[in-house]
């Protein structure tokens, strides 16, 4: 992403799933955003008039792509809240809206800041789906309203000599983020990994050596 409109404030909306992804919108024709924070709150809102519908259909494979001649209407809106120093507890709403088409986003997200080692985020969504009968044959989608949700959970931990980490994420099916960029669904994977850090001594012909193990599975 490279527009100012879309750049400028753009952390502020990043989750662990990818539930924003500006460039869904592609030509767009008005547009308004608007960010602020107060004492330990914080929040977000951009909407978006584009003259194309540009469409993700995710699968545990992989995903296709399809764009429709018509107008659709996106809107997010995001909300945040400082807890304590370091932690961070949020919600998150998106809508993609046309005829005879939408797709309606919303969760909460948070990052808990157990020490100055041990960090856990966790998000959770969930995604409510109508495409328009022509849509839905052309892409082997559902002709129905469809429902789904995800989570994920992640655990980190760094020191000086060590860094460790798991994963684990579920994506249901029918889950669509048609505002984001999660282009694989029907999954279950869980990850971990380790790094030992072997930092040189003055004299020793190196700063540091890594040793990492990590597996990354679906289940």
């Amino acid at each position: 992403e490279k527009r100012p409109f879309f750049l400028e404030g753009a952390d502020f909306f990043r989750t662990p799933f990818q539930a924003v992804f500006t460039r869904t919108i592609s030509d767009p024709s008005a547009g308004l955003k608007l960010t602020g924070k107060e004492g330990r709150n914080a929040f977000g809102v951009f909407l978006a008039q584009d003259r194309v519908n540009n469409l993700l259909f995710p699968s545990n494979q992989g995903s296709g792509l399809d764009s429709e001649d018509q107008k659709v209407a996106s809107g997010v809106f995001r909300y945040r809240r400082d807890i304590g120093g370091t932690s961070t507890l949020g919600a998150i709403y998106s809508a993609r809206e046309a005829d005879a088409y939408h797709n309606r986003l919303g969760g909460f997200d948070g990052k808990l800041q157990l020490s100055d080692s041990d960090t856990i985020r966790f998000q959770y969504l969930f995604t409510a789906t109508d495409y328009p009968e022509q849509v839905a044959l052309r892409n082997g989608q559902a002709t129905r309203p469809i429902e789904g949700d995800a989570y994920t959970l992640r655990y980190n931990r760094g020191t000086r000599d060590w860094s460790i980490f798991a994963r684990y994420e579920d994506i249901d099916p029918e889950f669509r983020a048609d505002a984001g960029f999660i282009p694989r669904v029907d999954i279950k994977a869980a990850a971990a990994g380790v790094t030992r850090i072997f930092r040189g001594e003055p004299g020793s012909g190196f700063d540091q050596i890594r040793v990492s193990v990590s597996t990354d599975r679906m289940i």
